[in-house]
């Protein structure tokens, strides 16, 4: 078997088995649960912020330099979005998620804080 052969049947198979979890509601809640704990004690942990801030930006820029990457990855998420947004399933299920995350007032009242601070450090000369 080649590698790309081994690479499609793994992609396959953990697509499979996403799109089977995915109609498991118990499940689904678990995961939810997961993911929210994990993120908030992430996003409380300043030196593991420090550490994926560091390292995003040096693969941002990495990435950036790379012209042929850089469109390629440009592609991908242009059709990534485009199926996404045709997929009313997951337009569904993502309005779920967000009124979930803005029923929490104080990541609500952060991300809120974080908008209005973004608008009044713009400069009028920013806009170009």
């Amino acid at each position: 078997m080649r590698d790309g052969e081994l690479q499609s049947d793994i992609l396959n198979v953990v697509t499979g088995s996403l799109v089977k979890a995915s109609n498991d509601e118990n499940l689904k809640k678990v995961l939810l649960s997961s993911i929210q704990q994990g993120m908030s004690d992430a996003l409380n942990n300043q030196e593991f912020l420090d550490a994926i801030f560091s390292s995003t930006m040096k693969v941002v820029v990495t990435g950036a330099k790379n012209t042929k990457l850089r469109d390629t990855v440009l592609n991908v998420a242009t059709e990534a979005v485009s199926l996404a947004i045709q997929d009313k399933r997951f337009i569904q299920e993502l309005k779920g998620v967000l009124k979930e995350v803005l029923r929490d007032g104080d990541l609500y009242r952060a991300s809120a804080a974080g908008l209005v601070g973004a608008f009044r450090s713009k400069k009028p000369n920013d806009s170009k």
